[in-house]
């Protein structure tokens, strides 16, 4: 049972619930209380002692009969202005109001409850009351003690957040593995199809845009597994600007038609090192608080930049000296107090209503750029909105092609033989086509079974295997297996379009194995293979 108050001042210590043993010398002290003024004030010395809240109310209508101070610190009012009102007065909602009254006059003689109290600065506190029936000034009371629970309510939250999460990372993760697959293959014929016409070549302009929606496509997918899923994170070059830019449709959607979104992106490509997801994250996070804070609608930028620092300590900061790429984002909400703003990436802190939000996303900024050796600055005003400013290191422009790069017109080429493992014909094709293309000998199975039966009858040497690593039968961790010991100079290289999760159960994550996620460029799977057969093989 769960029943709102509404409170307004700062929280009572915090006690583990079921300390049911300080009742005892409080019921004994009430019961005394009935007989004289002296004996009630021995009540009051009593319980002021005991270091949890305590009341006493009237059964039938609630009304307080006695309150300590630490009762009066949970409510908002000195104790001596709580008698006078009744305990359901503090209720947010009226049926919750007679749940209360109704556990009150209830006769049953020992019961539990757990309320959430909503203080003024929106900040919850839930607590646990323990009730018990006695006769106080001549009076059916009922003496109730409470117990600050919120970490514990708190944590089961987000564990049920969590457990609702990973299911819907499962669903997604399925979805998104045939989404992979298939843009895949439309983006990989687009690129191939594009260097086999003319610059002028009027259909050129129609594969960038087949080309241009693919990649749209591929950003989308993986910023529903990036809020849906718990990967495996694998820090790569990136420009900055492209992933503000991918994310402006989904950012536009999720704000809303009443706040007007701006960016403005520095025309030097920002080079950072991450993993795409995180990233995403921060931005959404970002948004997300920056939307909650315009509820009326107003107005939300988002820019990039470029920074030097020499000096450690820069607008408060406490920052390496070195080069940063900036993202900024500031909104025209209702902004924040100064005591506000030293808490909010605290976990679990939060200004939103109950329900409205976990108080983990801006926590969880704070964890992904701490692992980014990163920083932010907060500057925020009450009624000026707020301004938040991430400070990216800076990393070295990346040689490897990236995902949206042209196929260049000469690819790296070889001669070595290839065992390509795929259980999907369209992408088993794609891929023997760029590998045959730039010179290799490819093997060709549709199963794990059929890859070991031509592993065993080849007899030449097998320079690399690539492998999907999701398979019926047979997985590709356990086709590498089988081969290796026939073909001990074989290289291995797993291709798939699940997410790092899904496939880490099959032993090629978790073991650091050369891993390619779908979809991927043409120009990277040949880049790719050209690596891993210039490397020596492990041993």
């Amino acid at each position: 049972m769960a029943l709102l108050f509404e409170a307004q001042h700062e929280d009572p210590p915090m006690e583990p619930p079921g300390q049911s043993g300080h009742q005892e010398p409080l019921i004994l002290a009430a019961r005394m209380g009935s007989s004289s003024r002296e004996d009630e004030a021995t009540c009051r010395a009593i319980s002021d002692m005991i270091p949890l809240p305590v009341a006493i109310i009237r059964r039938h209508d609630g009304l307080f009969l006695y309150a300590n101070e630490l009762l009066g610190l949970m409510l908002g009012l000195p104790p001596a202005q709580l008698q006078g009102h009744t305990i359901q007065e503090f209720c947010a909602h009226p049926a919750d109001r007679e749940t209360l009254l109704g556990a009150v006059s209830t006769k049953t003689a020992h019961n539990t409850y757990e309320f959430l109290t909503k203080k003024t600065n929106s900040v919850p506190l839930w607590v646990e009351v323990s009730l018990r029936h006695l006769l106080f000034q001549d009076q059916e009371a009922a003496l109730l003690t409470f117990h600050n629970i919120t970490v514990q309510k708190l944590l089961e939250q987000e564990l049920d957040r969590s457990k609702r999460l990973d299911i819907v990372g499962r669903l997604t993760s399925g979805v998104a593995h045939d989404f992979n697959n298939l843009l895949t293959v439309i983006l990989g014929w687009s690129e191939i199809a594009a260097t086999k016409l003319s610059e002028n070549d009027p259909l050129r302009k129609s594969l960038e845009e087949i080309k241009k929606a693919g990649y749209r496509a591929s950003s989308l997918t993986r910023q529903l597994l990036s809020f849906s899923s718990r990967h495996e994170k694998r820090p790569q070059v990136l420009d900055l600007n492209h992933i503000v830019a991918a994310m402006d449709t989904m950012l536009q959607r999720l704000i809303g038609e009443d706040i007007h979104l701006e960016t403005a992106l520095d025309p030097v490509p920002g080079h950072i090192k991450a993993d795409p997801s995180q990233v995403e994250q921060i931005i959404m996070n970002l948004v997300v608080n920056a939307r909650d804070a315009m509820p009326q609608g107003g107005k939300l930028s988002l820019k990039t930049a470029h920074v030097e620092i020499n000096a450690p300590h820069v607008n408060g900061l406490v920052v390496e000296p070195g080069s940063y790429v900036l993202l900024t984002v500031t909104d025209s909400g209702h902004g924040m107090d100064a005591e506000t703003e030293s808490r909010i990436f605290e976990p679990f802190f939060t200004t939103k209503g109950p329900g409205k939000g976990t108080g983990l996303g801006l926590a969880n900024v704070s964890g992904i750029m701490k692992q980014l050796g990163g920083h932010i600055r907060v500057q925020s005003e009450r009624g000026r909105g707020s301004t938040f400013t991430i400070y990216f290191p800076k990393a070295d422009a990346n040689s490897q092609p990236a995902l949206t790069d042209p196929l260049p017109s000469k690819l790296p080429q070889g001669t070595e033989t290839i065992l390509l493992v795929e259980d999907d014909p369209g992408i088993r094709e794609l891929v023997r086509e760029m590998l045959q293309i730039s010179g290799y000998t490819v093997l060709e199975a549709r199963h794990g079974i059929e890859a070991w039966m031509i592993g065993k009858q080849y007899a030449g040497p097998i320079h690399l295997l690539v492998t999907d690593v999701v398979m019926p039968q047979m997985s590709g961790h356990a086709v590498a297996d089988r081969l290796t010991p026939l073909h001990p100079e074989m290289r291995v290289l797993y291709i798939s379009g699940y997410t790092d999760d899904a496939i880490s159960h099959h032993g090629v994550v978790d073991s650091g194995q050369d891993f390619l996620q779908k979809p991927f460029n043409p120009a990277i799977l040949v880049q790719k293979v050209r690596d891993l057969l210039d490397t020596p093989p492990r041993r």
